[in-house]
């Protein structure tokens, strides 16, 4: 015969359960990429990426104080040995940091590349392995958020996020590259910049094999890395694949200017070092407008392809636009 005592304690059991379950499925988990080698397109050695990763962890503390930090994780994949960085990131906030390397950094077809396509690949290659380190660190999400480094977090991305249920993965459309001639007939609302995306952790863990035979097959001949290689294994391997569309205000970018529905702001291309240098130059001349892009980017000592493409960035919006999302990038200034 069950007694009351007996039901009250199942009743207990069962409640406790049923908390452990809703909480681990409540889990807010974000991961970036990181190498302590790489400057960001290798001719700035002041844009360092670990200080960029700093100011994004220190908006993500922000956004996140008032959470209970046992349902938010933050994850940094690092392929480096800078203890004074670790100390420094686990000051700001409750930082996991797993020390790792893309997973096909020992593939044959990695390594016979040059010295420094492995070390601005790699990195970015590290994204691909985001669901499998989930899954060792035993944490029971559905989704994760993959961002860069290059990025601050405005608001709490959650309430959005909890609204996108992916069965593969949700990103923004990579522009206003169409309207810069780089399409290549292949940019469009299927094209994504994979900067920011919120991933289906199920549906990432399980391609992974297939995924990296695929990159191994094409001998690593994406150009922009892991993107294109998304791009190219989802049209490759999924008939008439769509992209789940991720509202722009997750993937912001900073050269759109300031926008007050904004939840993640990307330093996407050009970075806050670059907004400078340009207003510096703008302010000193007496019609910035009429200086050919190209022009400009060599004035600025901006080599070529990336300095003529941040120079049109910049002149998406106003010299006051750009100094605003300056500021609010500075105001992460640790």
């Amino acid at each position: 015969m069950i007694t009351i005592d007996i039901l009250k304690k199942i009743l207990l059991l069962y409640i406790i359960m049923f908390t452990r379950f809703a909480s681990s499925h409540d889990q807010f988990v974000w991961v970036s990429v990181l190498d302590d080698q790489r400057n960001l397109w290798g001719f700035r050695a002041s844009y360092s990426c670990k200080d960029l990763y700093l100011h994004a962890l220190a908006s993500f503390a922000k956004v996140m104080k008032d959470s209970d930090p046992s349902n938010v994780q933050a994850i940094l994949l690092y392929d480096g040995n800078d203890d004074d960085f670790r100390k420094k990131a686990r000051s700001i906030y409750n930082l996991t940091i797993i020390n790792t390397q893309f997973s096909l950094a020992t593939s044959s077809q990695f390594k016979q590349k040059s010295l420094a396509w492995q070390t601005r690949a790699g990195t970015t290659f590290m994204r691909i392995d985001t669901a499998e380190h989930i899954r060792k660190l035993g944490l029971d999400c559905k989704y994760a958020l993959v961002t860069d480094v290059d990025i601050i977090f405005v608001k709490d991305p959650r309430p959005l996020l909890s609204t996108l249920k992916p069965e593969k993965f949700c990103a923004c459309p990579e522009e206003p590259f169409e309207k810069f001639g780089l399409n290549n007939g292949k940019l469009g609302l299927n094209y994504v910049n994979g900067g920011i995306r919120w991933i289906n952790i199920d549906f990432s863990y399980n391609i992974l094999p297939a995924l990296r035979k695929f990159i191994l097959s094409k001998n690593f001949e994406f150009p922009f890395f892991d993107q294109d290689a998304f791009y190219d294994f989802y049209n490759t391997y999924y008939q008439n694949f769509q992209v789940e569309q991720m509202p722009p205000t997750l993937n912001w970018k900073a050269y759109w200017g300031t926008n007050p529905e904004a939840i993640i702001v990307h330093f996407h291309g050009p970075k806050p070092d670059h907004f400078e240098e340009y207003l510096q130059w703008h302010d000193q001349v007496e019609n910035p407008s009429a200086v050919p892009t190209d022009q400009v980017a060599h004035l600025l000592s901006w080599p070529a392809p990336f300095g003529s493409i941040f120079v049109k960035f910049m002149r998406l919006c106003s010299p006051d636009e750009l100094r605003k999302m300056i500021a609010e990038y500075h105001f992460f200034d640790l």
